[in-house]
Order: C-alpha cells, then structure tokens, then sequence
C-alpha cells in the first residue's frame, strides 16, 4: 500500500519507532487537506497561532499499528523544519502564555508538589542534593515546583520563547547535546515522548544520563479507544482543543502526537536501557490535594492504584539500577 508525503517537509517511518518491526497495520489514512484531516488542524490550531496548510501539500496521515509490540504511530512525521514551524508558529507563545498560566490552579499545583515530593523521597538524597532534567518543560510546571523544593533544575525546550520565561523560575536551560553528557537522579518528562520521531533513541540518551539508582518518570496520553475510533474511521472534523473536553483520537493527534504508547511497548523500550519498573509510594499521592468534592475526590484516591495496576495507563516510573 503506498501513500504520499511531500519530501521537502515530512519523513516517512517505514519501520516502528519503538522495536523497528516491519510488520504494522494501518488503522487510518486520509490526505492531511482533506476533511476531516483538514478541519481538525484547523479547528485545533485557530486560537494558538498561525496555522499554513501549505506545509502539508501531498501528505496523507497514516495512523498505524505495530504488530509486535503494539504501538500506534503516525507514519508521516515532519522534519526539523516543520518541527519548529509547529511549535513556534502554529502554536505561538503569545497566544498561549495565557491559558498556561490560567492551568496553575491550587488544586494542580498542590497534585504536582505531591508527586516531586514522592520522587524526590524514592531518591533517597537531600532535596538540594538532587538534579533533575525536565526534558520539555514547556511552560515549566513542573520544574518551577522542583526548583522551589530546592532541587537543581535543568530543562531542555524547543521554543525560545519557553526558555526564557522557565529562566525566571529557577530553571537552568541547556542544550539537549548537553543534556546528554550530563548526570541527573531524576528524569522528568511530562508528555514528550509522543511528539518525537524517534522515540527510541530519545529514550535511551535519557537513561544513559541517570546516576545510580536515578529515576526516569514517563507520562504520555493514554490510548483509551484510539484504535477502535481510528479503525472504524470515526475521525473527528473537530479537535477537542478547540471543542473542549477530550478525543479518542487525541493520543495520535495529527502533526504532534506522532506516537501513542501501550504499556508493553514503553516497557519494552525501558527493558533495552537497562532500566527496570517502580512505583511512587501509593500513600503519598493519596493524602494531598483531595477536596470534598466527592468525584474529584475518588479520582484522587483511585490514581494510584490505576497508575500500578492499570492497563495502558500512560504513567511509567523507571529506575537505573547500574
């Protein structure tokens, strides 16, 4: 089966990213403009920023299902090019710096805290002892409550706007280069490792910069129905940034989320880096944050629980016992 990409701005994966099988099946493809495709980029990027369509003249989106380990990914990736396009054009500082900075509720600030709280006492050292790499921060979420507990902060970021506001949080920006000859007791990434073309090799830099007994946290979108929607061709002309509330299909979102993992294929990509499963301690994460509202607070105290046991569940904890 053969499908189009235009070579001046996309990549085509002929293999899976994560266990490189060649033995894959597609579960979605229709051409990036053409609706729905088409509709749901547009709807997704109209109030982040300057979205050109042009970019994606002569590529189709081809979602796809890897036969041996389980991973969706998108077959069409952009190129370094696109890459910044996406994330400094189309999604553009200034128009989402807002909605940032309306997410830092007490209630997400309090969740955050607890769970650095909970990482920090796996490791075992004093707070300002630890080191740890936020790769992605984005609008440094989480590494501004890592950098106020004490810890030293480094943070890895594409958009230069992003890493001049994490500077004024305590984070000290490096170079991923850099990043890569360097130690750290705590890895942090938060929704990262779907954005990238090849995850693989990302994961395993990162696990090589863990000191002894270092700590790699993973959280990416958990697959939820994305096979079975994208299977029976039910792809939204809407994306749910824009509609508000959530998409099956969001885990394999278009142009970003070019990987969507299943538990067996992180694990497997932990397995090959030497590094082996773990847990936060389930009483910690149950004792902060809970408020009297009865949902919240049943999440709250299923979390845990869900993260350990869970199927596909989106949240990996890994340690480097070397």
């Amino acid at each position: 089966m053969t499908f189009n990409y235009n070579i001046d701005h996309f990549q085509e994966r002929t293999e899976c990213p994560v266990c490189n099988s060649s033995e894959f099946d597609v579960l979605y493809a229709n051409s990036m403009t053409r609706n729905p495709v088409l509709s749901y980029l547009e709807s997704q990027y109209r109030n982040q920023g300057d979205f050109d369509q042009d970019y994606l003249t002569g590529t189709d989106y081809v979602a796809c299902e890897c036969s041996k380990c389980g991973l969706m990914f998108q077959k069409m990736v952009p190129d370094g090019d696109l890459m910044g396009a996406i994330y400094n054009q189309f999604i553009q500082h200034e128009k989402t710096l807002a909605r940032a900075k309306k997410s830092l509720s007490a209630e997400r600030f309090i969740y955050r805290t607890n769970e650095l709280v909970s990482l920090t006492t796996l490791c075992d050292k004093q707070l300002c002892d630890i080191k740890l790499l936020d790769f992605g921060f984005g609008y440094a979420g989480w590494a501004r409550i890592a950098s106020a507990l004490g810890c030293e902060v480094y943070g890895v970021e594409i958009s230069p706007k992003k890493k001049e506001y994490a500077a004024g949080l305590g984070v000290i920006n490096i170079s991923e280069e850099d990043a890569f000859n360097m130690k750290f007791d705590i890895v942090h990434t938060e929704q990262v490792l779907e954005h990238v073309g090849n995850p693989k090799q990302l994961f395993a830099n990162l696990a090589k910069t863990l000191t002894p007994g270092g700590l790699f946290k993973v959280a990416v979108p958990a697959p939820a129905k994305t096979r079975q929607t994208l299977a029976a061709g039910q792809f939204p002309a809407q994306s749910e940034f824009d509609a508000g509330g959530e998409s099956d299909i969001a885990p394999l979102m278009p142009l970003e989320h070019l990987n969507c993992f299943t538990t067996q294929s992180i694990n497997r990509l932990a397995r090959e880096a030497g590094l082996s499963p773990t847990h936060l301690p389930s009483v910690r994460l149950v004792d902060f944050g809970t408020r009297l509202n009865p949902i919240r607070m049943t999440k709250e105290l299923m979390r845990p629980f869900y993260r350990r046991y869970g199927t596909d569940r989106g949240y990996y904890l890994f340690r480097c016992d070397s």
